[in-house]
């Protein structure tokens, strides 16, 4: 089976610093990627003879993660059953009331904290001084110690190693990428801005850190060397931050001549016309670039720190260097109209980038845009019920909106007005250079016609 998606990195990191530094076996199964039942996952615990079950949680996979601890917890009572991720750091009292079979919430990143509580469970089991650790007592009672702060040298982190997971059975999504086996890679942790949206600037919120070119690269060729791969996507939440940074990973790519193509995220406000150029020269091929709004009363609501018409020179800079654009946009953001909404998909098609994803905004509780969202609109009882997966829903309604369903309505229309342009469709089809363009064109096709 292959999945439209990479290997998990943040599992891969935590367990690696746990056998190669602290001598523990340790088993990943990404049940994502290889479809594997609760029973099979359960079976195969039971197998691995286990003394602790972690689990990382998002939005889209809460049902199933705690599916998967009760299955545990009931075929395996003594083994404490743990979970990590953004989900459950930004949920952490509901999740632990929700399921008794949870024992603990690893709060942030994991690699010390798993390896502190893995110790006080060997030595007694007083949990009291695991930093950024939520656990319930022997009275059944949630206790929540204090944070843990972040690791600011990041090359003090072992490489992920890969070889916990099938490398070559993932397989990314139509149109992003170019050259197979391909693979991710992640360079930094934390973000320095503050767009009210996202997860970064809420609960989540913490110090920037990044590792350092050098120890970049050396990963780089350890997916060359071990595993024949030809393209990396830096799923940074922002790559292209720090242009002194960029400059000299793209510096070293280019004087040590390592072949290989990349994408990555970047911010509109972090490029520049000439590290634009660096980068193309170095193999990037494609930046994602969160846009979200053509109205700059919007990107001002949602602190965007941008302007339209930096957005403009941004993305006519990229495809002068030769680099694909792919923006997403949030239709319905507070305080807009159908109108407003409008704009921004005029504005999409104005800027003519090559690949554009609409979204009828989601305030995720634990960011200020859902404080916002409480008095300038309609909420759905629960938004995280609703997730990111199809069929897509709008679970915030504006004031300037008559429903939900016309903002579906508009989120449709946005696909549809933006990818059957004669003139995008010409521009797409003079780029097919082979059968495997067209496969990728039209099975992203399908997956516009299934919006």
């Amino acid at each position: 089976m292959r999945s439209a998606d990479f290997p998990p990195i943040g599992l891969l990191s935590i367990g690696t610093v746990l056998r190669d530094r602290e001598g523990h076996q340790v088993k990943i199964l990404d049940t994502a990627q290889n479809g594997m039942k609760n029973a099979q996952i359960v079976e195969a615990a039971r197998d691995f003879k286990v003394d602790l079950i972690g689990m990382t949680t998002f939005v889209v996979n809460e049902g199933a993660v705690l599916s998967l601890a009760r299955d545990c917890k009931a075929a395996l009572p003594d083994v404490p059953v743990i979970i990590g991720g953004p989900h459950a750091s930004s949920y952490p009292t509901e999740l632990m009331a929700k399921e008794p079979a949870l024992d603990a919430i690893v709060m942030k990143e994991g690699e010390v904290t798993v390896v502190e509580y893995i110790k006080a469970l060997e030595t007694g089991g007083d949990l009291s001084g695991v930093l950024g650790l939520v656990y319930r007592n022997t009275a059944g009672e949630t206790v929540f110690n204090d944070p843990r702060p972040v690791v600011k040298d990041m090359d003090s982190f072992p490489i992920p190693d890969r070889n916990f997971v099938d490398v070559h059975a993932y397989q990314p999504i139509p149109n992003m990428y170019k050259r197979e086996p391909n693979t991710s890679m992640i360079t930094s942790r934390g973000c320095p801005f503050s767009c009210t949206y996202c997860f970064e600037a809420g609960v989540l919120a913490q110090l920037y850190r990044r590792r350092s070119p050098e120890k970049v690269i050396e990963e780089i060729r350890y997916l060359i060397d071990e595993y024949g791969i030809r393209e990396i996507a830096f799923w940074d939440d922002e790559f292209v931050l720090n242009n002194k940074w960029v400059r000299a990973f793209c510096d070293l790519m280019v004087a040590e001549k390592i072949d290989i193509t990349w994408s990555c995220f970047g911010r509109v406000g972090s490029v520049t016309r000439d590290l634009l150029q660096s980068m193309s020269r170095a193999g990037c091929w494609s930046i994602s670039f969160g846009v979200e709004s053509g109205n700059q009363e919007s990107l001002d609501f949602i602190k965007k720190e941008c302007t339209v018409q930096e957005i403009r020179d941004a993305m006519r800079w990229t495809h002068e260097a030769g680099i694909e654009t792919r923006c997403s946009f949030m239709l319905a953001l507070p305080g807009e109209t159908p109108e407003m909404g409008q704009r921004t998909i005029d504005f999409a098609i104005d800027l003519d980038v090559d690949y554009a994803q609409f979204f009828a905004t989601n305030p995720l509780q634990g960011t200020p845009l859902y404080e916002d969202s409480l008095h300038l609109g309609t909420r759905a009882e629960d938004v995280k019920d609703y997730g990111f997966s199809r069929p897509f829903r709008a679970p915030f309604v504006p004031k300037g909106y008559d429903s939900e369903e016309q903002i579906l309505s508009q989120v449709q229309g946005a696909h549809r007005q933006f990818y059957f342009r004669p003139k995008y469709v010409f521009k797409r089809l003079k780029k097919i250079r082979g059968m495997e363009d067209l496969q990728r064109y039209w099975r992203g096709m399908k997956m516009v016609l299934e919006v």
